[in-house]
């Protein structure tokens, strides 16, 4: 099984992507993909209270991918915001100054022990404006923008560290279908003659 989590700036189409490159993995190669959802949006804690609201979303999300692990029969799983993710979040409340520099550092080291859960890593980036710009669009709740300065800049320190997982960064300002063409290709590298113009034509 390979897990791989998709992290990145909101309103970058990461669960949108998610259903498209597992349809393409399952239909035209005949694997087997499962998925953990975010957790942040299951959590009966209060967003205020920080550190227990991301200790639960960080445990539920860790619990979920050993959970699903178990199973032989899967050849994927996909992870919707994960390991890698929640030390972006650590650190954006540092940079905020929700939480200390020494509570940052003990969470991350702690955090750290769980990455050899993740195989691979994508990274769904966009510039701040584009994100307030597509939740605007969406008639959704408006992003701050100073917030969406601070996340595009722990995302870019946590991705420059991430040495030991498989790692692609993805430019998710690009068209919807080259998104995920190049996310296809990155998980399924060891077989990219595969990867043909039929395969593209069957998922769109």
């Amino acid at each position: 099984m390979i897990t791989v989590e998709f992290m990145g700036m909101p309103k970058t189409g990461k669960t949108t992507q998610i259903d498209l490159v597992e349809d393409a993995l399952e239909d035209n190669n005949g694997y087997k993909v499962g998925s953990v959802a975010e957790s942040a949006m299951k959590s009966p804690l209060d967003k205020d209270n920080h550190f227990k609201y991301n200790a639960w979303c960080f445990h539920e999300t860790a619990n979920k991918i050993m959970e699903q692990q178990l199973r032989d029969d899967l050849d994927y799983l996909f992870v919707d915001r994960g390991i890698y993710d929640r030390m972006v979040f650590d650190d954006v409340l540092y940079k905020k100054s929700k939480i200390s520099k020494e509570s940052r550092d003990i969470h991350k080291e702690y955090v750290k022990q769980f990455t050899d859960l993740e195989d691979k890593v994508v990274a769904f980036l966009v510039e701040p404006q584009t994100s307030l710009e597509r939740e605007f669009g969406d008639g959704g709740r408006v992003m701050n923008g100073d917030f969406l300065g601070i996340l595009y800049e722990s995302y870019q320190d946590i991705l420059s560290q991430i040495e030991d997982v498989d790692l692609k960064v993805v430019d998710a300002s690009n068209d919807m279908r080259e998104v995920r063409d190049e996310v296809y290709r990155f998980l399924e590298m060891e077989d990219e003659s595969s990867y043909t113009e039929d395969v593209i034509q069957t998922v769109c």
